[in-house]
């Protein structure tokens, strides 16, 4: 696997507080990951996944599209926490050294603002000191230390590319 990440095929995302692993390993290939894992599930047998199956495994490369553009837009490392115990995950944990600085819970729907106070909550218990909510549905209540709706993740995306251009024509490279 080291090598298939050396080669640019496969990501390897450090874990944080997760037992007994230490990285996580995905195809650099959202569509790619979610077909590989389609055909791992269900390959030759005539049975077909519910559209709620393919709307988790949409939701992880979500997870991990947003993390990667996080990580990149604040200048820290990115990793991924599954929780002991079956508590779930924490969707992004971005990190300065091997210290969380802040972790986020994604939703591609809206947040309540009692589910947003449980998740802050769940997140602060392992030791992170900020917390952040994300929903692509609309903007989250503010209940953590930062929340971004629709419209945010759009303008940290814009703000990434117009700050690579300028990087790249700095540098007398080609614009992309």
């Amino acid at each position: 696997m080291d090598q298939m990440a050396r080669m640019g095929l496969v990501e390897k995302i450090p874990l944080w507080r997760t037992r007994g692993a230490r990285v996580y390993y995905r195809h650099r290939s959202s569509l790619a990951s979610i077909l590989l894992r389609l055909d791992e599930e269900y390959g030759e047998g005539q049975a077909l996944p519910s559209s709620s199956e393919i709307f988790s495994y949409l939701g992880l490369e979500l997870q991990f599209f947003l993390g990667e553009l996080l990580a990149e837009h604040k200048g820290l490392k990115r990793a991924y926490t599954i929780l002991p115990g079956g508590r779930g995950d924490i969707d992004i944990v971005l990190m300065r050294k091997r210290r969380p600085v802040i972790a986020y819970e994604v939703k591609a729907g809206a947040i309540s603002v009692k589910e947003a106070k449980e998740i802050v909550e769940k997140i602060k218990e392992y030791g992170v000191p900020k917390v952040g909510l994300v929903s692509l549905a609309e903007r989250p209540p503010e209940v953590a230390e930062e929340t971004l709706g629709p419209e945010d993740v759009v303008r940290v995306a814009k703000d990434l590319a117009s700050r690579k251009k300028r990087t790249s024509s700095t540098l007398g490279s080609p614009p992309e």
